[in-house]
């Protein structure tokens, strides 16, 4: 699976599908699936307000946070009895899509 490099939104796309992928979807019903990548778009959220900038200014290799010792934590720190509160993430922007 392929996405585009920084300072795209690559990264969240594909964490976001990294961390579901650990997560047992098939075993979920309706509800549980939209909480689940609700919760895995919150983390790859995090991820990219942590990270993502510039690739002349990044201070971490981007492969390293879709391994799979990187996603499993985010993966189990999602619980299905409670929504995590959303990032502030990291003030006034935009983003332009061709």
């Amino acid at each position: 699976l392929w996405n585009l490099a920084p300072p795209t939104q690559g990264l969240v796309s594909l964490a976001i599908l990294g961390i579901t992928d650990r997560l047992k979807m098939a075993d979920a019903d309706e509800a549980q699936t939209v909480h689940r990548i609700v919760e895995a778009t919150k983390r790859a959220f995090a991820l990219r307000d942590a990270h993502i900038t510039d690739p002349r200014h990044l201070d971490v290799d981007v492969q390293q946070l879709l391994t799979p010792e990187a996603l499993q934590p985010l993966a189990d720190s999602i619980d299905d009895a409670s929504a995590s509160p959303w990032g502030r993430g990291k003030g006034p922007g935009d983003t332009v899509w061709m």
